[in-house]
């Protein structure tokens, strides 16, 4: 059983109760005793309202609003409607015991003072009923302000969850980006060591062709950088080399 459903047992005994003491005071021909009994209803319906605001509160903690909204209006009709037959019951206890205190003591005083103590109470009444109203509202908005929280706290952590996706995208992005800048850097290294070969091949073919010749006493154009290469073997030394 949730926790709505047990405030809704508790109100439903509080309304029992007060049905009951209802049915004891139209029973009662004591005036005394009527006005006991009225004092101790309005205890009971103080504790049915409080009862009402923990209705209000645990229902947007069910998750389940709009259902229990229904019910808890049916409950405040139910409450509103027990109150008003309680106040036509000490009105009409109130009536009683003037008309008992004039036809008695015939004291026009003792009337004033209890129709002063009567409007008095009245208001003070309302001033419950305020204070009531008050509360109840009061509850609501602690109530929405939890629900608000709540939210905000989701948002917050939803947030920060992509705002550590996008920190490690970024930090991907720069591993990436650092790869990319060795291999190139390793391809301009690359390609500047074969830069350097094909500058030395063809300074090398350079020198054997203008500076080699030059040195050996062979025309350029006559003696190819190639032949140069090779030594220049007499007819003795061949036939030397044949006849060892």
């Amino acid at each position: 059983m949730d926790l709505f459903q047990g405030f809704c047992e508790d109100f439903e005994e509080l309304v029992s109760e007060i049905k009951k003491k209802l049915d004891e005071i139209k029973a009662t021909d004591s005036i005394d005793e009527r006005k006991r009994n009225l004092k101790k209803l309005e205890s009971t319906f103080k504790e049915a309202e409080e009862t009402l605001g923990s209705l209000n509160l645990s229902a947007r903690q069910s998750g389940r609003v709009d259902e229990c909204q229904k019910i808890i209006n049916q409950y405040r009709s139910n409450l509103n409607n027990l109150k008003s037959i309680a106040e036509n019951a000490e009105q009409k206890t109130d009536r009683a015991k003037l008309l008992s205190g004039g036809e008695n003591e015939g004291s026009l005083d003792d009337k004033e003072q209890f129709i002063s103590l009567t409007q008095k109470k009245e208001s003070s009444t309302r001033t419950l009923e305020k204070a009531t109203k008050d509360a109840e509202e009061l509850v609501e908005l602690g109530g929405e302000i939890i629900t608000n929280l709540g939210e905000d706290r989701e948002k917050i952590i939803r947030s920060r969850n992509k705002l550590r996706g996008v920190n490690e995208t970024m930090d991907q992005a720069t591993r990436k980006i650092r790869d990319i800048g060795t291999r190139i850097l390793g391809n301009k290294i690359i390609r500047l060591v074969i830069i350097l070969a094909l500058i030395l091949v063809i300074a090398t073919i350079v020198f054997m062709k203008f500076f080699y010749n030059s040195i050996t006493g062979h025309h350029p154009s006559t003696i190819s950088p190639t032949k140069a290469l090779i030594p220049t073997l007499s007819p003795n030394s061949t036939n030397t080399t044949t006849t060892f």
